[in-house]
């Protein structure tokens, strides 16, 4: 589900015509909370895969050693620290009529209470898998719906949708197509990504 992500600026764009707003409420993003429980930092987005709670993202957004994002593995000592981590939803733009204009609506956060499975291997071509975390959340932050994970194998030069946060910015989407598949079903793909993006959800459109 997860393609490589390029070091392109930011934009939001949309060449498909898509009405995107069916997708927008589902995606996240990962926070940290500081000793008042203001956000401290922004890093990742992910999207809700299932009303019961599960909030899907990129397994390396689970490390806080930069260094291990070239790697297979995860270490103890530099996970995250779910106590000072959640969710927060609903951190985007409002309506405007000047586009210039971004009134950031209220934005609630959840509790991350585990980890229930992660993938954690980028770049090891021989080593390969999927490059995910699974988070529970409580409450389940079902009131924003879900994005059901597709059972389709992607398809190349199919369109795809990427909403996401990049450089912890409000939700923005950015839209292009496969140019490649993985025979692990992994993808580059040419919507532009920036760091913040990792995790956010990839919808596909069928070309034609």
């Amino acid at each position: 589900m997860y393609g490589r992500y390029s070091a392109n600026s930011p934009r939001e764009v949309n060449s498909l015509h898509i009405d995107y707003s069916q997708f927008i409420n589902p995606v996240g993003q990962l926070v940290e909370i500081g000793q008042h429980g203001e956000i401290i930092h922004r890093f990742c987005s992910g999207f809700n895969f299932s009303d019961a709670g599960h909030f899907l993202s990129a397994g390396h957004c689970l490390s806080t050693n930069s260094n291990q994002q070239q790697t297979c593995y995860v270490y103890d000592t530099d996970i995250i620290d779910l106590n000072r981590t959640k969710v927060s939803f609903n951190f985007q733009c409002l309506p405007s009529a000047d586009s210039r204009i971004c009134n950031v609506s209220f934005e609630p956060t959840y509790k991350i209470t585990r980890i229930d499975g992660h993938g954690f291997c980028l770049y090891d071509i021989n080593q390969r898998q999927l490059d995910y975390a699974i988070f529970h959340l409580e409450p389940a932050a079902s009131q924003y719906g879900y994005l059901p994970l597709s059972k389709n194998d992607p398809v190349l030069n199919d369109n795809v949708m990427v909403i996401h946060h990049p450089l912890g910015l409000p939700k923005k989407y950015s839209t292009g197509n496969i140019h490649r598949v993985y025979a692990d079903g992994s993808i580059d793909h040419t919507a532009h990504t920036y760091g913040g993006s990792s995790g956010g959800s990839r919808c596909f459109v069928k070309s034609g």
